[in-house]
């Protein structure tokens, strides 16, 4: 009853969409999706980060938004809802929705054999095979120059993707880190 309730609020937009991220962490992702023109979002949720990519981007951009948005009882996301809203009240380039696992996007013909993103927002599946998968699926799409971002990354008390992240991702060779803002670590492709 209470997420209906706050939805309902949402929808009369008495209360504003929920994020994970921080206001700084927003800003920054911003930052470096200004001008970009391949974009992509693992983790919609209510499409904060979503609208705030999409206000950046270039005017010729395509971003894609990929969330499972799973369904309560009444076959409804309302999510989903949210984040269209969220979403469409921007009006600058394109938004494409992939509804669905990352993992399962990946095997769609919008991602399979792409090699030319450049940016990437990770922010689905925080465990360990969650974002090995995300990383090995999506490191490889991103062009040279391009970005990838990862949510809970760091100071998030040992989590499966902070731990990934220590482990794995900060020693690939291919990239760098450029930035990190609280949870946020900003990567840049050789």
């Amino acid at each position: 009853m209470k997420n209906l309730f706050t939805f309902l609020l949402q929808l009369l937009h008495i209360k504003s969409a929920m994020s994970q991220t921080t206001e700084s962490e927003r800003a920054c992702l911003s930052r470096y999706a200004s001008g970009k023109i391949k974009l992509v979002e693992v983790g919609v949720f209510q499409g904060v980060t979503t609208r705030v990519l999409r206000q950046a981007m270039d005017p010729s951009a395509t971003l894609i938004g990929i969330d499972p948005f799973f369904k309560n009882r009444l076959g409804v996301c309302l999510y989903r809802i949210i984040a269209v809203r969220e979403v469409e009240s921007v009006a600058n380039g394109e938004v494409k929705w992939l509804e669905m696992t990352s993992a399962q996007a990946l095997q769609t013909n919008q991602l399979k054999g792409c090699s030319n993103f450049d940016f990437v927002f990770i922010d689905g599946d925080h465990s360990w095979e969650g974002i090995k998968g995300d990383w090995d699926g999506f490191s490889v799409l991103i062009s040279s120059g391009g970005i990838i971002a990862l949510h809970d990354s760091r100071n998030r008390g040992g989590c499966g993707s902070e731990r990934f992240t220590n482990e794995v991702i900060l020693q690939d060779p291919r990239f760098h880190v450029v930035e990190t803002e609280h949870s946020l670590t900003v990567l840049e492709r050789l």
